[in-house]
């Protein structure tokens, strides 16, 4: 890869966010919030078009402890395309408290298969618990 292909980097998040004056009601929900990594295990696209810091489960866990939210909706980060290992793990650690939006790619029989093909690579054995967007990465 040039110089001119390689993917940006992005900023790391904060190591040291600041607690929030306002106290989030019981059972708050962080509505879109993203997992990256850690790349050893769950590696990034090679198409990505920018890199980020390892930012796993555990790390936004801890944030969301800080904020006060209790379950979240982890949106699939583009970075790790359609993929969505990182986001699958951090939803089967969860305890039940965390949903996802995945990217599934375009097949040549359609997204029908694409969204088989995520739930063979484990996804939640019930689609209930994964709200599925169909993406085309091309």
């Amino acid at each position: 890869m040039n110089i001119s292909t390689r993917p940006r980097s992005i900023l790391p998040p904060d190591p040291n966010p600041i607690t929030p004056k306002y106290v989030p009601p019981p059972n708050a929900c962080d509505g879109h919030c993203h997992v990256f990594g850690p790349a050893a295990k769950f590696p990034y696209a090679l198409n990505r078009s920018y890199t980020p810091e390892d930012a796993g489960r555990e790390r936004l866990a801890t944030l969301h402890k800080h904020l006060g939210f209790t379950r979240a909706i982890i949106v699939q980060a583009s970075c790790h395309g359609t993929d969505n290992s990182a986001m699958l793990d951090a939803i089967a650690h969860s305890n039940g408290t965390q949903r996802g939006v995945a990217m599934v790619a375009q097949s040549p029989s359609g997204y029908q298969a694409g969204l088989f093909d995520l739930v063979r690579k484990g996804a939640p054995d019930k689609l209930v618990d994964l709200l599925l967007v169909a993406a085309l990465i091309e």
